[in-house]
């Protein structure tokens, strides 16, 4: 009778047949974080979306266009490098263009446009350029975003229409 009891709060806890010092089997993630994509079990992790940048930079691109997706501005804060770029008036503060982007959501869609076009890195691998026009057409005027290798990570160093 006392093997009922015993038994139901295993059940209960969720625990798996370990023998003694033996840890419980990790379960696999479901999603990418860096990508919000289901991984299926078992399988491979998904396709990276930029293969060509560093893996780190791809990281961060998707990470800015994930929070740039949600409308989520703190979320986005983290990922602007101070000295932001997003204004031909000499504004260079990210706190800035947050504060102004909050009565403009349309240029978080405005990102997560110019991320979806494609992404390429410099000659040395410690820039990113989005769209690839912008590296490409000298006479491209759209929105463009930038991305730098920086000692505490990649950041988003500008994000900017216009000449």
């Amino acid at each position: 009778m006392r093997a009922l009891p015993f038994a139901l709060s295993l059940a209960l806890l969720g625990a798996s047949a370990c023998g003694p010092g033996e840890e419980p089997e990790a379960k696999a993630p479901t999603e990418d974080p860096a990508t919000a994509v289901a991984i299926p079990p078992g399988g491979p992790p998904p396709a990276r979306r930029f293969p060509a940048l560093p893996e780190e930079a791809e990281a961060a691109v998707l990470a800015v266009r994930k929070a740039a997706e949600a409308g989520d501005l703190e979320a986005l804060r983290p990922w602007m490098a101070d000295g932001f770029s997003w204004s031909f008036g000499g504004d260079l503060d990210a706190d800035q263009a947050i504060a102004r982007w909050r009565d403009r959501p349309e240029v978080l869609r405005d990102l997560v446009a110019v991320i979806d076009r494609g992404c390429v890195a410099g000659e040395e691998a410690e820039r990113v350029i989005c769209p690839p026009e912008y590296g490409s057409d000298p006479g491209y005027l759209g929105y463009r975003a930038g991305f730098v290798r920086r000692p505490e990570g990649w950041r988003m160093t500008f994000f900017i229409a216009g000449d």
